[in-house]
């Protein structure tokens, strides 16, 4: 049993998986939230001509300020 633990605590070939999971994770978080603000630039974008488009009254040079805080 003794030699069990020893050899266990010494192998290192699962290790590298690990690592490689939570690197993942953190790529994959970083892409979500990355979308996510794009997502509402976006939308912001949409509402901001959608605006212009409906009332017609937007002289050229004049910005529309969007009403989502992003």
């Amino acid at each position: 049993m003794y030699r069990l633990l020893i050899r266990l605590l010494r192998e290192t070939r699962g290790q590298n998986l690990a690592e490689y999971a939570l690197l993942l994770v953190l790529v994959a978080l970083g892409a979500i939230a990355s979308v996510q603000e794009l997502a509402c630039r976006v939308n912001c974008a949409f509402e901001v001509a959608g605006k212009a488009l409906a009332t017609g009254k937007h002289p050229p040079g004049q910005s529309i300020s969007c009403n989502k805080k992003c």
